[in-house]
């Protein structure tokens, strides 16, 4: 597990009020609503701590389509990388 993956899996653990699994059991095909019980504020939480984290601005509509943490290691990895 790459640390950045940590990273986004730790974040993703915070923001989600309630959140059943730790960060270092959490897959990427787990989904963020069924499995980890992700809701519209806990999206909204995740979209603020990830801007304000790693400086960048994600749109409401990209939040959006996030339905597994692998979507958002994936979009993370691909923008702190560019």
């Amino acid at each position: 597990m790459s640390k950045l993956s940590l990273q986004l899996r730790e974040i993703i653990a915070e923001c989600i009020t309630g959140c059943p699994v730790a960060p270092e059991e959490m897959t990427h095909e787990m989904t963020l609503v069924a499995d980890l019980g992700c809701d519209s504020l806990d999206r909204i939480e995740m979209a603020m701590t990830l801007e304000e984290k790693f400086e960048l601005r994600i749109d409401d509509e990209v939040i959006d389509q996030f339905e597994s943490v692998g979507d958002i290691v994936t979009y993370i990895d691909g923008r702190v990388s560019a």
